[in-house]
């Protein structure tokens, strides 16, 4: 068995719990890896509105999104193929009553045909623009939009088929999603993305996702991006304003296209992106443009900044077919204590400019955050 020391980056382990992993016909005990990440942070929260100000402190994990513990492995098995597994678990719910639950669960199977992987995974757009962010906050719920291929959830009942790669550095990946809701195939997916890099300096991307509404629950409302809003009395307060197209029914199609560009130039790699987005056979839509920059300082700290605006049309509701604006930023300072430790500073904010009931109104909201990450 190996030795587990505080230096070791993912811990070993090659003991009883492989077992379960023993293929039939006698191969050996596939090797399983024990992986996390602790982070948390001093989160200050505004929303400023027609009402004044609401202010919110808490402490959160702002730049990994949850506190996450997580088992893998793999082994070779028959006819040269590789077998592969993931299950992780996140902390969620208030302080008070924090709970572990399932965050990713797959299974894979890999060889010269590619990969085919089963469970409960990311969307083939997250993976695209999340590898690209320079604020890696694509990942926090507060700092992000509610783009259906960008959902900070997993997609549960998934298979995902990865091609294998004919051209170096060239990547596709296709994604199935099959839906919760029994006999309305509501949220039902597809999903893909084409990926070209050099793995150095530039990275090139294009996903598209199709996703069938929702009648109630995630996925019924399609909204703008709300940066610096986390509180869920605000959000409900702030819903009328921010959505798009809200489902009474169910299964209709959500579609979005997304494209990323970065280059890394040496002294700093400038990432450009943008993404659109409609609900088929309304006016639903929303296309937002962004243009980020990573600059590694030192080899200790490193800058990241990100700018964004949506231009939004709504397709249901009292408002249908009026406009509205969002423009966000979000900044992201870290500090490498070691390879595992990470000091940072977050900060964001957006502003909001269209029609309400009532009368034009603006709304801005913000957040700064101060925290610290391990991974193990």
């Amino acid at each position: 068995m190996k030795k587990i020391t505080s230096h070791t980056p993912l811990f070993q382990l090659n003991t009883l719990m492989a077992g379960a992993l023993l293929a039939v016909g006698g191969h050996a005990v596939a090797e399983v890896s024990l992986s996390g990440t602790m982070d948390q942070a001093y989160e200050d929260v505004r929303l400023y509105n027609h009402t004044g100000l609401t202010k919110l402190t808490r402490i959160e994990p702002t730049l990994s999104n949850y506190n996450q513990l997580k088992f893998s492995g793999s082994e070779q098995v028959d006819h040269g193929l590789k077998a592969s597994f993931e299950i992780s678990f996140k902390d969620v719910a208030d302080d008070a009553d924090k709970q572990a639950r399932n965050y990713l669960s797959h299974i894979a199977l890999s060889g010269g045909f590619g990969s085919i992987k089963v469970g409960q995974q990311w969307r083939p757009m997250f993976n695209a623009v999340a590898y690209s962010d320079p604020t890696q906050l694509v990942y926090v719920p507060g700092f992000v939009g509610t783009a259906s291929g960008l959902s900070t959830e997993p997609l549960s009942n998934s298979i995902t088929y990865n091609l294998p790669s004919l051209v170096p550095g060239l990547f596709v990946q296709l994604q199935k999603g099959f839906g919760e809701s029994a006999g309305s195939s509501q949220g039902d997916s597809q999903g893909m993305n084409i990926i070209f890099t050099d793995g150095k300096k530039f990275f090139v991307a294009y996903a598209k996702n199709i996703e069938k509404m929702a009648a109630s629950g995630t996925g019924a409302d399609f909204m703008g991006s709300i940066v610096g809003v986390g509180a869920a009395s605000q959000l409900s307060t702030l819903k009328p304003f921010f959505t798009i197209y809200s489902s009474t029914t169910g299964t209709e199609r959500r579609k979005g296209d997304g494209f990323i560009l970065s280059y890394d130039f040496g002294p700093a790699k400038v990432v450009y992106g943008t993404l659109s987005e409609s609900v088929e056979g309304t006016v639903a839509k929303q296309d937002m443009e962004a243009v980020g920059i990573k600059v590694p300082v030192t080899h200790k700290i490193n800058f990241g900044y990100i700018r964004s605006k949506s231009e939004n049309t709504r397709g249901s509701g009292q408002l249908t077919g009026t406009n509205f604006t969002q423009s966000g930023q979000r900044m992201l300072v870290t500090y490498d204590f070691s390879k595992r430790t990470t000091a940072y500073f977050a900060k964001g904010s957006a502003k909001y400019d269209g029609p309400v009931p009532v009368v034009n109104r603006e709304f801005k909201t913000s957040i700064n955050a101060v925290g610290i990450k391990h991974t193990f």
